[in-house]
C-alpha cells in the first residue's frame, strides 16, 4: 500500500513542470515567467545547515499577512541533498503577478533554546512589573487582567517570530492558568516573610508559571530563520487565447402566427464566451457560456413573405450555451427575425425563442503564449 502511494505521488510530481528559484538573482528559471493556470514544482538550493524551507505566495504585500498558499520542505534524517522541493498546487492566474517569499531555517540547538527561554522570561517579568502598582501592602494591575494577558501573548509571539515549531503552531500563547493568576494578583495583599522580606504568594506563583510556560513553549521550537527572501510582483505567463467557434443547426419557434407548433430550422454559426475559467471554476461554469451568432439562411413562407434579420440581413441569435461533450454545445435563447412582405412592403421585427445543437471548435488567435 505504501509503495503504491509513493508510486502515485512520484507519477503526479513527474507530470508537473519544475522551475528553479535562484535566490541570488531572485528569479525563476533565469527570469522566465511562471506557468499560469496549472500546478508546478519549485526547487531551490538548500545547503547542509538548512533544515526547512517555506515558500509563501500572495497577491498583496506580505505585510498585510495575506497568504494565498504555503509549501513547506523539511529535511529528513540522513538526507544529504542540496535541493528543497516545493510543490505549488495554487494555480496562478495568467497574465497577473504575485509576490513570493522564501524562508530558510536551520535547526535550533539545546543551548539556544535555553537562551531564548531566559530572554523571554526576563522580558515577560519586566512587562508584568510595569503593569503592577503597589499601594501599601496591596497589589493592583493598572489595566485589566485580560489586557495584561493579551500583552504577554503579543510579547511572546514577537519574541518567537523568527522561530518555527515542530507542530507548526501559528502563534504561541500562554495558558488560561496565567490569566487566572493575573486575576488573583489583582488587589492581592503582600505579607512579610520570616526573613522580613515582603512577599506576595500570588505574584510569585504567576512569575513561576510564566517561566515554566516559556520554557515549555521554547522547547517546542525546532527551527530558526537564517534567510528571508521576498520576490515582489513576479509575472505569470499569458495563456493562449482561443475563439470558440460554433457551427450548428437550430430551430426558431414562431407560435405568434397560429396556435399550431410551427418553427423554422436551419444552420447557424456563432461564437461562445465562457462564463468560467477551466482552471479556477467548477464544472457547471466551466461548461456554461453566453453565445451569439447568425443563421446562414433566410426563411421563406411564400414568394412574397420571408423571415430574415435586421442590420446583417440574417436572423441573429443570443443564447445560453452548455457543453455536453468535448465538442458539442446545446444552445437555448432568443432569435431576432425580421418579417418582410414584398407585396405590401410591410416589415416587422420579432424576438423568437430558439434551441440548437452545435459543434464547437477552439481557434487559436495567436496572441499570448501557453
Amino acid at each position: 500500500m505504501g509503495v503504491a502511494v509513493l508510486m502515485i505521488t512520484g507519477t503526479a510530481f513527474a507530470q508537473m513542470q519544475t522551475v528553479q528559484f535562484n535566490a541570488k538573482k531572485m528569479q525563476f528559471d533565469d527570469g522566465r515567467e511562471l506557468p499560469g493556470a496549472k500546478a508546478f514544482i519549485v526547487t531551490t538550493d538548500a545547503l547542509d545547515d538548512v533544515g526547512m524551507v517555506k515558500m509563501q505566495i500572495s497577491d498583496a504585500p506580505f505585510k498585510k499577512n495575506k497568504i494565498l498558499y504555503e509549501a513547506i520542505w523539511k529535511r529528513k534524517i540522513g538526507d544529504k541533498s542540496q535541493t528543497a522541493t516545493l510543490p505549488n498546487h495554487n494555480k496562478l492566474r495568467s497574465g497577473r503577478s504575485y509576490n513570493f517569499r522564501f524562508l530558510y531555517y536551520r535547526k535550533v540547538d539545546v543551548g539556544e533554546r535555553g537562551q531564548i527561554a531566559s530572554m523571554l522570561t526576563k522580558t515577560c517579568h519586566a512587562l508584568l512589573q510595569s503593569m503592577v502598582k503597589t499601594k501599601g501592602n496591596s497589589y493592583r494591575l493598572i489595566v485589566s487582567p485580560d489586557d495584561v494577558y493579551a500583552s504577554l501573548n503579543d510579547m511572546l509571539a514577537d519574541g518567537m517570530i523568527n522561530y518555527e515549531t515542530k507542530t507548526d503552531i501559528t502563534k504561541p500563547a500562554f495558558s488560561s492558568i496565567v490569566l487566572n493568576l493575573l486575576e488573583a494578583v489583582n488587589h492581592s495583599k503582600s505579607v512579610a516573610g520570616k526573613d522580613g522580606d515582603v512577599k506576595n504568594d500570588q505574584m510569585d506563583g504567576l512569575k513561576n508559571q510564566l517561566q515554566n510556560e516559556v520554557e515549555m513553549i521554547s522547547n517546542s521550537y525546532e527551527y530558526m530563520i537564517v534567510e528571508n527572501i521576498t520576490v515582489p510582483d513576479y509575472p505569470v505567463e499569458r495563456s493562449k487565447n482561443y475563439l470558440a467557434l460554433n457551427v450548428g443547426y437550430g430551430g426558431i419557434y414562431r407560435s405568434y402566427e397560429n396556435s399550431n407548433l410551427d418553427y423554422f430550422s436551419g444552420p447557424y454559426v456563432g461564437v461562445s464566451f465562457p462564463l468560467g475559467n477551466k482552471s479556477f471554476s467548477g464544472r457547471f461554469w466551466n461548461n456554461a457560456s453566453i453565445s451569439a451568432g447568425i443563421y446562414l439562411t433566410d426563411f421563406k413562407v411564400s414568394d412574397s413573405v420571408k423571415y430574415t434579420g435586421p442590420v446583417v440581413k440574417k436572423p441573429i441569435y443570443a443564447a445560453f450555451g452548455y457543453r455536453i461533450f468535448n465538442y458539442l454545445r446545446v444552445h437555448a435563447g432568443t432569435t431576432i427575425v425580421e418579417k418582410i412582405n414584398s407585396s405590401s412592403n410591410d416589415k416587422a421585427v420579432y424576438f423568437q425563442p430558439f434551441v440548437g445543437l452545435s459543434l464547437e471548435l477552439n481557434i487559436w488567435l495567436g496572441v499570448g503564449k501557453k
